[in-house]
């Protein structure tokens, strides 16, 4: 679950990326797709009474807009992971060690199976 969360998120933010870059009308900045900041983007104000020095703003957005078709399957899997991860610390909390044994198994194979899929920076 973490490991699709992952990769949904890393998808979601490159089409937010696009997005914010078609509301402003402005190219991406090379390199801002890699940044922690959500986006970069170039913008020249409409006016032509601004002075040339105002022309070309930088604006950086902190956080990412609300896009329903990503942020309500971002919150759907989330819950679906935490409603998981709930689950596993009450098997866990029955100091039962057949539970806790198939746990951690299922975790480590859990991870050497999926694990990499959820690394969107690493292997190219």
């Amino acid at each position: 679950m973490a490991a699709v969360r992952r990769l949904m998120e890393a998808y979601w933010r490159r089409r937010a990326l696009l997005v914010t870059a078609e509301r402003t009308q402005a190219p991406l900045l090379a390199g801002d797709a890699k940044d922690d900041a959500f986006a970069s983007v170039e913008a020249a104000p409409a006016t032509q009474e601004l002075s040339s020095r105002s022309r070309h703003l930088r604006v950086r957005r902190t956080i990412a807009p609300f896009i329903a078709m990503h942020d309500l399957p971002r919150g759907a899997l989330f819950a679906i992971q935490s409603l998981l991860m709930y689950t596993l610390m009450l098997a866990v909390m029955t100091f039962h060690a057949g539970y806790l044994i198939a746990i951690i198994v299922g975790l480590a194979i859990g991870e050497v199976l999926f694990g990499r899929l959820g690394d969107v920076h690493g292997f190219h």
